[in-house]
């Protein structure tokens, strides 16, 4: 009988376990970053970039965030070719290209964030980058299933 309620006990330890593995696979998760691939020349360091807006794909608009007049706010500079530093409007700003896409903070001052809506914003798109496209002169990070990007232009040479 001992054995009988033992062997129950673990059916009903394994069945729980089973279905909380179960569930927490079905919570949302943060897209994985996306591999770059073939990129052995990015020619990105010493380049600086500065957000233009968040662009949805869908209806081309281009959302300005606040505020526009500050030229240290959403900018960065690469030391390598494919690492960053810069700044949000009150963080500091790190970005890698290899071996994967990120956009991320390095400092955690959104509390006393002035702009606090449009850095939320921009806090919750480089939180889901899945992948980044790159011209001469402008830099798109892609999230949301790729529906928005982070657009940045390059400032000077």
């Amino acid at each position: 009988m001992k054995k009988i309620i033992i062997a129950m006990m673990f059916i009903a330890i394994a069945f729980v376990l089973i279905l909380a593995g179960g569930l927490s696979s079905c919570q949302t998760k943060s897209p994985e970053p996306l591999e770059v691939e073939d990129e052995d020349s990015l020619e990105l360091k010493g380049t600086e970039w500065k957000l233009i807006g968040i662009v949805d794909t869908q209806t081309d608009i281009l959302k300005e965030l606040e505020p526009k007049d500050c030229d240290d706010c959403y900018s960065f500079t690469f030391d390598t070719d494919s690492t960053a530093t810069g700044n949000s409007t009150s963080n500091i700003l790190g970005v890698t290209l290899k071996p994967v896409v990120r956009v991320f903070l390095m400092t955690e001052a959104l509390g006393t964030d002035f702009y606090l809506e449009d850095a939320i914003l921009f806090r919750e798109a480089i939180e889901i980058i899945i992948s980044y496209e790159r011209s001469d002169n402008e830099l798109k990070f892609y999230y949301n299933d790729s529906k928005n990007y982070l657009k940045f232009k390059k400032i000077g040479g």
